[in-house]
């Protein structure tokens, strides 16, 4: 059962003169899940993001076969900076950084190997088709994340995630996501971690010049759901909602338990 929140005792709390890029690199790897925990996913920036953008948003939401499970999540606004790369970071895309800084624990959730994690981006700034200044947020792209491997282990690790053209579908494998235009040189950067790992992945840094820790993901074995029988919703399926499963989001610096929620459906009675 999971407890209801409560505060951390402050020698836990990290202070930024010990915050630190947590080795190896892969203490991330594969980890038997415990489904009443659940995962956590960390928001972590977003880098190649083009000059003129000003404002930013990530929605996300979970997927089970291309149909979206229960509502969606909205981030944090957050403001567009320029942002230098060095020299020797060759894997970071060039452009300028939203600095997301946000986790959300999302427990109770059945493993499976056709649950994703789909990621809308809008934004304001930069000028429209008729050349008039964009004032207000406005879908401009999506990215999707498998959540399970075939052993229903939960995929954690540090992930980046090239930011794809609309219209937002779903339902697309990641072979077949990945025919799909790169939004300039935008990418995600995320973690995913089990439940117990959250406190100390609490921890780590969050620097863009650590782009390096972070790799594409792997190709999963699963499936796509046919385009045609799941056709792509319109793009501002995600604009209404604030929540997913009642679950809020933390700054790095909380340490708490998620609040109790109830039971998700099953994939029985989805069907």
């Amino acid at each position: 059962m999971v407890q209801a929140p409560h505060a951390a005792p402050d020698s836990m709390r990290p202070h930024s003169a010990s915050r630190h890029i947590l080795e190896p690199p892969d203490a991330l790897g594969p980890a038997p899940y415990d489904p009443v925990a659940g995962f956590v996913i960390f928001y972590d920036y977003l880098l190649g993001l083009e000059p003129t953008l000003q404002k930013l948003r990530v929605v996300s939401g979970l997927y089970s076969n291309g149909h979206r499970m229960g509502q969606a999540t909205s981030l944090p606004d957050v403001l567009c900076e320029m942002w230098h790369s060095s020299n020797h970071l060759t894997n970071a895309p060039r452009g300028n950084v939203a600095m997301l800084s946000t986790k959300q624990p999302i427990p109770r959730v059945r493993p499976g190997s056709t649950i994703a994690l789909v990621m809308e981006l809008q934004a304001s700034g930069g000028f429209n088709s008729y050349g008039q200044e964009v004032q207000r947020l406005l879908s401009c792209g999506w990215t999707k994340l498998d959540l399970f491997d075939q052993h229903n282990q939960v995929l954690s690790g540090r992930w980046k995630l090239p930011v794809r053209a609309l219209p937002l579908r779903p339902g697309l494998s990641i072979g077949q996501l990945n025919t799909i235009p790169q939004v300039g040189k935008a990418e995600l950067f995320i973690r995913v971690v089990n439940a117990r790992d959250a406190d100390i992945q609490s921890m780590a840094e969050i620097d863009p010049k650590n782009a390096s820790l972070y790799q594409y993901p792997p190709m999963m074995s699963v499936p796509a759901v046919s385009v045609i029988d799941n056709p792509a919703p319109q793009t501002d399926s995600f604009h209404h909602s604030s929540k997913t499963f009642n679950l809020p989001l933390f700054p790095y610096t909380d340490y708490v338990d998620p609040p109790p929620v109830q039971e998700l459906p099953t994939k029985d009675n989805q069907r």
